[in-house]
Order: C-alpha cells, then structure tokens, then sequence
C-alpha cells in the first residue's frame, strides 16, 4: 500500500488532496508494528497473560497526549507527529514478543 498510496489517494480523492509521502510513511511503520505486535499480544491474551501487556498499553495510553504535543508544538512535522506518538506509545506492541519468549523459555517447548 505504501508504494501505491499516492495515486490511490489522488484516485480516491479526485486530485483535490496531495498525499504526503512522510504521513504515509508513518502509517506503514505504525502498522507494521501493530500486525506485528498484535499476533504476540493475541497468543498473551489467549494464555491469560496480560499483566504486563495491559501496563504498556496504560503506560502508552498516558504518554501518548504529552508526546503529541510536545511533536507538534516543538517540531514542524505536523500531522505526522500524531502517528510518530502512535509509534512511541505502542509499548505493548513492543514488548509482547519478549514476554512470549520469555514464557516459552520456561515452558521448555
């Protein structure tokens, strides 16, 4: 998608909106880590794991509003700043991988 987003865009809109090729960027990094991430944090989910999930997820949620301001206000990245918080924020995503691993260690499998 990221490769044709920019004449998707065009198309979709009727050339009335130039897509910017950072936003878009961005958005294909945020949800890579989500797919990513979210196939870890299903198996935790589904191993009634979530303690440390559910932390990142909150600790995320709360750091999410700062960084976004401090992006916007301070740099002139824009719009593109929201997804960058997005980025940052998604800890849980980040560490799923290491809690399953870690899980599977000590089963020995």
């Amino acid at each position: 998608m990221l490769l044709g987003s920019n004449y998707i865009i065009t198309l979709w809109t009727l050339k009335k909106v130039q897509p910017d090729f950072w936003l878009s960027l961005s958005s294909f990094i945020y949800y890579i880590i989500i797919c990513y991430g979210g196939i870890y944090s299903t198996f935790l989910g589904a191993i009634n794991r979530l303690n440390t999930i559910s932390l990142m997820y909150t600790l995320g949620a709360i750091i999410f509003y700062p960084i976004v301001i401090l992006l916007i206000k301070y740099t002139n990245i824009g719009v593109v700043g929201v997804v960058v918080s997005m980025i940052i924020s998604s800890m849980a995503y980040f560490t799923a991988p290491f809690e399953v691993k870690r899980i599977l260690a000590k089963k020995h499998l």
